[in-house]
């Protein structure tokens, strides 16, 4: 899997409301939850993507969230018009799960995302407070490390308000 894949996972069995189904993804890479640890490889981070665009519609209850719009038959793999929401926080698994499941067949690579969007998306990820810092850096670094994007703006700390 590379940084910017998007990929289905059939009969994804981490849904938060316990229904066992086909979940859609974009490949963002390998996240270290702790800088110091020696493991490179710990977790993969990729938000979810739904096809449920009415809650997305004015007056939809996430109307107001970051979200980035793929429309069937784009070019990228999507089979149904489908909506990545940064507001939203991203699946954390550890690698070997992953690796496991795809193994089995499980994951399958739809297509991949150019440049540009990834970089749009993760400008909408950098104002989005469901990443972490350490999360927004370590896409930013894999961004750059892996497909060659360079100039994104460094992540920051948000300042609270006084």
């Amino acid at each position: 899997m590379r940084v910017g894949d998007i990929y289905i996972w059939h009969s994804y069995p981490r849904q938060k409301d316990g229904e066992v189904k086909d979940r859609w993804f974009l490949f963002l890479g390998e996240v270290r939850n702790d800088p110091f640890d020696d493991d490179p490889s710990i977790y993969v981070v990729s938000p979810t993507a739904t096809a449920r665009l009415e809650y997305y519609e004015q007056g939809g209850h996430r109307e107001k969230h970051l979200y980035f719009c793929f429309r069937k038959n784009s070019g990228f793999g999507f089979e149904k018009d489908c909506i990545l929401d940064v507001t939203l926080p991203p699946e954390h698994l550890p690698k070997r799960v992953f690796l496991d499941f795809e193994s089995k067949g499980h994951i399958e690579k739809k297509g991949e995302l150019p440049k540009d969007i990834l970089e749009e998306i993760y400008n909408k990820i950098l104002l989005s407070s469901a990443y972490s810092l350490i999360e927004k850096e370590n896409i930013r670094r894999n961004l750059n490390r892996d497909l060659g994007l360079t100039g994104l703006r460094k992540p920051s700390r948000r300042r609270r308000k006084r």
